[in-house]
């Protein structure tokens, strides 16, 4: 089954969730979903990483907001049915 979802955060930058589940069991359900993660990251810019020193004429540490994408992997149980 093919679904899509919104990962809320503290930090108002937008998450997004895409993937398909499949539910085994039949009172007691597994839920495993896999799919793609997209959502805007602060990066660190002009070529710093982390552990890097800064130049002692930099104020502040230079960075950029860039979308990434990745896997997401899920797994959940139902541990009671919830009548309608």
């Amino acid at each position: 089954m093919p679904g899509a979802g919104y990962q809320g955060r503290d930090e108002p930058k937008l998450h997004l969730l895409t993937g398909v589940s499949v539910v085994l069991g039949r009172e007691s359900n597994w839920n495993f979903n896999i799919g793609a993660a997209l959502g805007r990251q602060t990066l660190l810019g002009s070529g710093l990483s982390v552990g890097s020193e800064l130049a002692s004429n930099e104020a502040s540490v230079p960075t950029y907001n860039a979308w990434r994408a990745g896997l997401q992997l899920g797994i959940s149980y139902q541990l009671f049915e919830v009548d309608n």
